[in-house]
């Protein structure tokens, strides 16, 4: 069997968090990219929510998340071209490739004149489900990657 890094919870947390959409102004952008960063990527450390949230259903019941995750993304950017999807999840499982341990054993199953040797781990699976998840544009009949919110981001520098 697989072992994996996360734990079921810290997986559904960490893949399926709200999506936020943040829309920039050319001037914010400007400024946030004197870190070489754009906005999103200078306000992703803070989207992990160390409190408890309360969120309420559809039905008005309140629910307590604990480690509630943002997910921010650029409201500007296109979804990338399915070759370039394909490329990264190749990529993805490619260099996860990594040789046995030393003391990990692994299964080996006979097969009349053939051994085969199976590992006990597959990190490529994870880092294959990850980029999928991460890669993945929303598609009509789901909303998992759908935004729930949108953040206007403006500065005072312009006069109008």
């Amino acid at each position: 069997m697989a072992q994996l890094s996360q734990t079921a919870q810290e997986f559904l947390q960490n893949t399926f968090g709200p999506m936020v959409a943040v829309l920039c102004s050319h001037d914010a952008e400007v400024i946030a990219q004197k870190n070489n960063l754009s906005f999103v990527e200078l306000a992703r450390p803070f989207c992990r929510l160390s409190s408890e949230a309360h969120i309420r259903d559809p039905t008005g019941q309140l629910h307590a998340v604990r480690n509630l995750r943002i997910i921010l993304t650029d409201g500007n950017s296109q979804p990338p071209p399915v070759n370039a999807v394909k490329k990264k999840l190749s990529d993805s499982v490619s260099g996860s490739q990594a040789a046995t341990k030393e003391g990990e054993t692994d299964n080996v199953i006979s097969l009349g004149s053939y051994d085969l040797q199976l590992s006990l781990v597959t990190p490529w699976y994870e880092s294959y489900r990850e980029t999928y998840l991460t890669e993945m544009s929303p598609l009509d009949h789901e909303f998992l990657r759908h935004h729930v919110a949108c953040i206007l981001l403006l500065t005072s520098r312009p006069s109008d």
